[in-house]
Parts: structure tokens; C-alpha cells; sequence
């Protein structure tokens, strides 16, 4: 019997954004040990209020993924939730540089809409257009298992690039449910699987039909990354206003 944590077969939509248009920057790496030394960190959030749904699978599905990769020697770097989860962590002009931009890969579970995450039912969301540029400093990977969180990759090319140096972001085109993927994230990963194959499958394994993946690239070529220390890594891509995104459809 198919677990409501996954799905089997996949719809393979790949699509490219419009035309590059101008070179931006060289994203650089925060630190030379990514290799030897890579880095871990996940934000999760369990409660919210009326009219958000509590997610009480947030924080096991963020914790083993954030576990799996440090069993395996992974730098285990920060672990925050509910409350200890800050819009500051994410954004450029806050304190990304220690947090999601200050490690190798990230995972954030909780409510999103496809322009920001949502870090509390009111008061607390960061905005994907305007308030982040990750890759600037360490960050390769992170996964955003929220609703519609990569929907619109366009988003990520705003008045600031939130897409500016990480590879790939790892998301959903439509609606998700509170799984706990990470572990299985994680495991696929260190299995060897590219990233961008590794979040397909760990999804399709707790979605049915009706949901859809999404992972967007700053180039064809991040979607040949693995993760450090299995396979090949691509160096920190030309950051510039194009994107290249890959969609895949989880069915029964």
C-alpha cells in the first residue's frame, strides 16, 4: 500500500526562463572547506494559528534530514524552531551570512506562499524578491518544503537575487503536505544521487498526484550537482538575471 509520504512516477517538465540578460557577480564561497569540512543547518516551524494550519511534522522531518547528513560527518551548524526561527537568518541585510548563507546546504520547513516564507501565522515572513541573496557567501543547496515556494522562479531575479550564487533551490510548484522527507532527503544524497533527482524522489515518496516539484538553477549545469563528497560539484556559477528551473509531477 503507497504511503501518503510518496509518489512513483514522474512527469518530467523542464523549462528555461527568459534570456540572460547582464552579467551580475562571481558568487564566492564563505569558506575553502567545503569539500573537507561541508556544513548543515535547518529552520522549522510547528506552530502557527487560525486561519495556518499547526505543521507537526516540521521539525522530525527538518531534524532528520539535519541529523543525516551529520551521522554522515556533515558540520551540524544550527538547528532552529518556532520561535527561535528569525526572519534575520534569511535575509541579506540581517544575519544570513551565519545562517542559511553561512553553511553548505539548508532546509526550511513550514507555511509559504510563492513569494515568501511564512515563519509565523502574522508577523514573521521573509520575501523572496526583496529580502534575500543567498550564495553570496557558502550556501550551494536548500530545500524549501513549503507550499508554491518555487512556483515562481522569477521571483528569486527581484530588485535583489535571491538566487545569487547558491546552485539550486528545491521546492514546489503547488501545494505540499507536511511530511517528514528529510531523512530520506538526506539518505538519497548520500546515496549519491544528484540534488535536484535526490528532492524529486523523496517527494514523489510521501506525494501522490495532484503535486508538483519545482527546482530552479542559476544554469543548466547546477542540475549535475551532487552533494559534497559524492559526486561532482560545478564551481560557484556567473550570477546574472536568467534562471533555469526543472519540473517534475509526482503521481500514485
Amino acid at each position: 500500500m503507497k504511503r501518503r509520504t510518496t509518489c512513483m512516477k514522474f512527469a518530467l517538465i523542464i523549462a528555461v526562463s527568459s534570456v540572460i540578460l547582464i552579467s551580475y557577480a562571481n558568487a564566492g564561497t564563505g569558506d575553502d572547506n567545503d569539500a573537507t569540512s561541508p556544513e548543515v543547518g535547518v529552520e522549522w516551524v510547528t506552530e502557527y494559528s487560525f486561519p495556518h494550519s499547526p505543521l507537526p511534522n516540521s521539525d522530525d522531518s527538518a531534524k532528520a534530514f539535519y541529523n543525516g547528513l551529520g551521522n554522515a560527518g556533515w558540520t551540524r551548524r544550527f538547528d532552529k524552531g518556532n520561535g527561535d526561527t528569525k526572519e534575520a537568518h534569511f535575509e541579506y541585510n540581517g544575519q544570513d551570512s551565519t545562517y542559511i548563507d553561512g553553511v553548505d546546504i539548508a532546509w526550511y520547513q513550514g507555511h509559504g506562499t510563492k513569494s515568501r516564507l511564512e515563519l509565523s501565522t502574522y508577523w514573521k515572513w521573509v520575501g523572496f524578491s526583496n529580502e534575500i541573496e543567498w550564495g553570496d557567501h557558502d550556501l550551494e543547496w536548500i530545500a524549501l518544503h513549503s507550499c508554491h515556494s518555487t512556483e515562481e522562479p522569477s521571483n528569486f531575479k527581484g530588485s535583489h537575487y535571491g538566487l545569487n550564487g547558491v546552485h539550486l533551490i528545491c521546492g514546489f510548484k503547488t501545494a505540499a503536505l507536511n511530511c517528514v522527507d528529510g531523512g530520506n532527503f538526506a539518505n538519497r544524497l548520500l546515496n549519491g544521487e544528484k540534488v535536484r533527482h535526490a528532492w524529486r524522489h523523496a517527494i514523489d515518496d510521501t506525494h501522490g498526484s495532484g503535486y508538483t516539484v519545482r527546482i530552479i538553477g542559476e544554469n543548466s549545469a547546477c542540475g549535475n550537482d551532487h552533494i559534497w563528497g559524492e559526486g561532482s560539484v560545478i564551481a560557484d556559477p556567473t550570477v546574472d538575471s536568467g534562471y533555469y528551473m526543472w519540473t517534475y509531477s509526482c503521481s500514485d
